[in-house]
């Protein structure tokens, strides 16, 4: 976790454009019905360097309706919170057993995702951000 900047409306995702299991993600999320307004911001945009300048690679960050900046698996998780339908998984992925899981999963999809777009045949074979 990150320092807390600014309360925001709803939640913003902060991720790479460039890459094919970010963006289908990102897609995922936008078909979704969520409680909270959804933003979503490449990560190479103003805004996004203006709200989170300094961002680990291969992570998304998300900043949360109170201006926390939570990146990787514990983003992911907190987005999953503004979902209805997927707000009971979200709580399972905190469960310290089943977080240790998600989070070594983050970490293997994130590291592997230039190969994982190659094989989803999505554009961004290579990520801007390895």
């Amino acid at each position: 976790m990150m320092a807390k900047i600014s309360p925001v409306s709803g939640f913003t995702v902060i991720y790479d454009a460039h890459c094919g299991v970010c963006s289908r993600s990102v897609a995922w999320l936008r078909r979704q019905r969520a409680d909270y307004p959804l933003r979503f911001l490449a990560s190479d945009s103003e805004d996004a360097v203006r709200m989170v300048p300094v961002r680990p690679p291969n992570q998304m960050a998300i900043v949360s309706p109170a201006g926390e900046v939570l990146l990787g698996s514990d983003g992911w998780i907190a987005c999953m919170t503004a979902l209805p339908s997927y707000r009971w998984l979200a709580r399972v992925m905190k469960w310290p057993v089943v977080n240790l899981f998600v989070r070594v999963g983050y970490g293997l999809i994130a590291r592997n995702r230039s190969r994982l777009s190659a094989m989803l045949r999505r554009k961004g074979d290579a990520c801007e951000l390895r």
